[in-house]
């Protein structure tokens, strides 16, 4: 399924080709290296690719207890 997320990433991606980087910046705010990470990404898995991911993080935090508190 496409967002509307991906869609208007891939209208940013299309303003950007047609009028350069400049003014994506000043119309969007759009760094250059999210306009080049976004390319990549349509390049390899097309639209789908631009949805947004998840943020979480790839690990969880893993509890450490002292072995003496666990003695007690």
């Amino acid at each position: 399924m496409i967002t509307k997320t991906a869609k208007d990433r891939h209208k940013i991606l299309e303003f950007w080709w047609k009028f350069g980087k400049e003014a994506v910046l000043a119309a969007y705010g759009t760094k250059r290296s999210t306009l080049y990470s976004w390319q990549k990404v349509l390049r390899q898995e097309w639209l789908e690719g631009l949805n947004p991911g998840s943020q979480a993080r790839k690990t969880q935090n893993q509890r450490v207890v002292d072995p003496k508190i666990i003695a007690e």
